[in-house]
């Protein structure tokens, strides 16, 4: 499974003059918080925090909060918001429930935006389509994978 890739993409919150982290890690590489903790790289003088949506979330998902603190004053320097395609309700997981705000969306019953809206946008081409949602189906009935 080393070859199957989630596309994460760091927001930037902050209006500091940090350049935005677009990094392809594998999926056994993200899912975990503590295993995403352990690939990101720090000075010395700085610390990170990661924020979940659901308290006691094991998985980063879409709209994890990654921020990271001067370590002395506890300063906030940068804060970033994670995005999972295919991971619609920030579980870190891509699951039914995904494909269903999908098609909810798609059938105009509830409308997905901010996070939840990119995450939803598998294929990356600014809309939320059928082919997104199959995508999404597809990789939960383990046809075909989401890579980046």
């Amino acid at each position: 499974m080393d070859d199957l890739f989630y596309d994460m993409i760091f927001k930037r919150k902050s209006f500091h003059l940090f350049r935005n982290v677009k990094e392809k890690i594998s999926k056994e590489e993200i899912a975990k918080i503590e295993d995403f903790i352990k690939k990101i790289e720090l000075s010395d003088n700085l610390e990170l925090e990661v924020k979940t949506i659901n308290k006691g979330q094991e998985y980063v998902g879409t709209g994890t909060e990654v921020i990271i603190y001067e370590k002395t004053h506890k300063i906030k320097i940068q804060e970033y918001e994670c995005v999972v395609l295919g991971d619609i309700n920030g579980d870190g997981k891509i699951t039914p429930a995904d494909y269903v705000n999908i098609k909810n969306h798609i059938m105009n019953i509830s409308y997905l935006k901010d996070l939840k809206y990119e995450a939803a946008d598998v294929d990356k081409n600014k809309n939320i389509t059928p082919a997104d949602y199959v995508r999404v189906k597809n990789h939960i009935m383990n046809v075909k994978l989401i890579d980046a």
